[in-house]
């Protein structure tokens, strides 16, 4: 009987040792990338960080072509998007959603990810993005040169806001943040 348990019995699976390093390299990654603070949607005031500000970073400006050298990001449309009852925005805010195409212009990598835009008013006010609104959603994947990602992103602002600029600014590995900034026509 005993020997019969004996042959029952398993050995706890071990993961090899690169496989713990790689686990706990991403997770040490997704703990850093989580640092920034940020407020909620809904009548967020703080400033930006410096990486998204022209006016703390003067070498960042406005490019017509909204090329910055790794990726060039167009918007193609603009449009309220209408959601379910229980994601609907607060009273007196609008889901605004901006449809995108990202692509990439170097043999870099350039992550492509809703979360790295966000949009500001002429007053400074920014807004972060959110899942719930127009879709299909911009896909969360990485592009290269000549590849382009494309969807929509979505964002909670005062209805009828107007003069906006949506800034996209991903992690670019060995470059850092790398923004770019374009003049929404709405």
């Amino acid at each position: 009987m005993q020997a019969s348990r004996r042959a029952e019995y398993k050995a706890p699976v071990s993961l090899p040792r690169s496989a713990l390093l790689t686990w706990a390299t991403v997770g040490a990654c997704i703990a850093l990338s989580c640092r920034e603070q940020h407020k909620p949607h809904a009548g967020a005031s703080e400033s930006s960080p410096a990486w998204l500000d022209t006016t703390e970073n003067p070498a960042l400006t406005l490019d017509p072509l909204n090329r910055n050298g790794s990726f060039e990001l167009v918007a193609l449309n603009t449009k309220t998007c209408t959601v379910a009852a229980p994601l609907r925005p607060a009273p007196g805010l609008e889901k605004l959603g901006v449809e995108v195409k990202i692509t990439g212009l170097t043999e870099r990598e350039v992550p492509v990810n809703p979360f790295y835009a966000e949009l500001r008013d002429e007053t400074g006010q920014r807004f972060e993005s959110s899942l719930a609104g127009c879709g299909p959603t911009l896909p969360v994947r990485r592009v290269q040169r000549g590849e382009t990602a494309s969807g929509w992103l979505t964002f909670d602002v005062p209805q009828g806001v107007r003069n906006l600029q949506l800034r996209y600014a991903p992690i670019v590995v060995g470059l850092g943040r790398v923004p770019s900034i374009q003049r929404l026509d709405r």
